[in-house]
């Protein structure tokens, strides 16, 4: 797979999750998003805590527990912002 290719997809996903940057309300918490975002689409048969985790470079499926659980977000922001996301995908004209 050619480099400017990977690289471009990942400028796209830096720029999706962008979108949502101002959603949680820490740092570390909008990083941990992209990370569990990033390998929801990965090549592991089963999506959990472990393997997210794994795939984030994390020892264990501690944070990423702690991000769906436990972590302060603006749940309906994040709904009409994907929502909004959604609906700027152009479609088949036809």
């Amino acid at each position: 797979m050619p480099a400017e290719t990977v690289a471009g997809w990942s400028a796209g996903f830096t720029a999706f999750a962008g979108r949502f940057a101002g959603r949680p309300p820490r740092v570390q918490t909008r990083r941990r998003m992209r990370a569990y975002v990033r390998g929801l689409p990965g090549e592991s048969e089963r999506k959990n805590g472990w393997t997210l985790a794994e795939a984030a470079g994390q020892s264990g499926p501690e944070r990423m527990r702690r991000l769906l659980n436990f972590y302060a977000r603006d749940s309906d922001g994040l709904r009409d912002d994907v929502r909004q996301s959604v609906v700027e995908v152009p479609g088949d004209a036809r």
